[in-house]
């Protein structure tokens, strides 16, 4: 196999659908918003006795795929191991709406083995046994031709005697394309999947934040031993000249304690439903699932910037301002890039963990030389009676 196929085979398995939620849906039938290429997948919960799905308007032989020519890759997803007696699913020429009509005959749904999606830690089985790509889950659009409906669809019908709503997906395209909103709404689409749109699960991030706070404060515990006074949490006492004690807040150690905060719970909330799935009859995790979530996921986009925010936080306690872990024009301006980065890279810190290091970095300019404050070593300056240190140690 050359190269550039075995690397495009590695790699695909670690890629995920663009999600698609109401906003380009009407009544549970859905347009998708981008060319037909690209790799999207619409989540959709379907009530007894009704239907939903996607649809590609066809205006002509021509647009917007060449009928006859154009191979569409296609898919449907399931959430739960539904008995196939109580949906009918369609896929090739029609509407989805309802009352649209349809011009193909179901086809037949053979669920297959659950899968774990490392990125929103999700379950779903597919509708048909195939890979993404390979003949079985491709459709030749020469079966479009002549269609009276101008519709092409992927549509599912819940019959009455189905024992609940459906959450399945359809899926159309191939193609890995997100863009930097898409890249940056990973967080909200991890939230998102663990509640209502798929998994109904939100309460786990209520009780991920609730552990969240208590692990952090141990930790603030655990470095307070190694301090010679009990601070509050990101504030500083300081006992001015009258002997009144007064309350000094550092925005920077604000930030940097959200940022922190915002890491954990992402860590927890993801290892949640990681091993939600683990439960899950008939799971077998495969070996880039494991390294996608663990490695990646968790190690790379959590655990290390996370980690990074602490060491930042530590050092910037440090009373000699002009050291070179310290020295703001040195690693402001890097704090910024790096976390502007984050921002973009599989839901760090659910969104808010990197944008609150970038708002730190933002507020560590104030130390630098170009902005007009002088880079001095404090140490040997007399400090004020002061009980250092916000955030961490407190």
């Amino acid at each position: 196999m050359p190269r550039r196929g075995l690397l495009l085979l590695l790699l695909r398995p670690l890629l995920a659908h663009v999600p698609t939620y109401d906003e380009a849906c009407v009544s549970g039938c859905c347009t998708p918003p981008h060319t037909h290429t690209t790799s999207q997948a619409f989540y959709l919960r379907t009530d007894p006795n009704d239907r939903g799905g996607l649809e590609v308007h066809l205006h002509n032989d021509k647009v917007p795929f060449d009928l006859g020519t154009t191979i569409l890759d296609v898919d449907a997803v399931f959430r739960d191991d539904i008995d196939p007696s109580t949906v009918q699913l369609r896929v090739g020429c029609g509407g989805c709406a309802r009352g649209d009509p349809y011009g193909v005959e179901p086809r037949a749904l053979a669920l297959q083995p659950p899968t774990f999606e490392p990125f929103t830690q999700t379950v779903y089985r597919s509708g048909w046994h195939g890979e993404p790509g390979s003949a079985a889950k491709q459709l030749n659009t020469s079966l479009l031709e002549g269609c009276v409906h101008s519709h092409f669809t992927i549509r599912l019908d819940v019959l009455p005697n189905a024992s609940g709503p459906v959450y399945w997906s359809p899926v159309l395209g191939i193609d890995e394309v997100f863009q930097p909103a898409q890249l940056a709404s990973f967080a909200e689409y991890i939230v998102m999947n663990h509640a209502s749109a798929w998994s109904e699960l939100g309460w786990t991030l209520w009780v991920s934040a609730a552990a969240t706070v208590l692990l952090v404060a141990a930790a603030k515990r655990a470095a307070l031993a190694t301090q010679s006074e009990d601070t509050p949490v990101a504030r500083a006492r300081v006992l001015d000249s009258s002997g009144v004690v007064r309350f000094a807040y550092d925005p920077k150690e604000i930030a940097l304690d959200i940022g922190v905060h915002f890491y954990v719970l992402a860590i927890v909330e993801q290892c949640v439903h990681f091993f939600i799935a683990a439960a899950v009859p008939g799971m077998e995790f495969k070996l880039f699932e494991i390294l996608a979530f663990w490695v990646g996921v968790i190690g790379f986009a959590n655990v290390f910037p996370g980690a990074l925010l602490v060491v930042i936080w530590w050092f910037a306690l440090d009373d000699d301002r002009a050291g070179p872990l310290v020295r703001a024009d040195v690693w402001a301006p890097i704090q910024i890039v790096v976390y502007g980065l984050f921002v973009y890279t599989l839901g760090s810190g659910l969104f808010f963990g990197p944008v609150a290091g970038v708002v730190a970095g933002l507020i560590r300019l104030r130390e630098t030389e170009w902005l007009g404050r002088s880079l001095r070593s404090e140490a040997s300056v007399p400090p004020p009676q002061a009980a250092r240190g916000a955030g961490l140690l407190a």
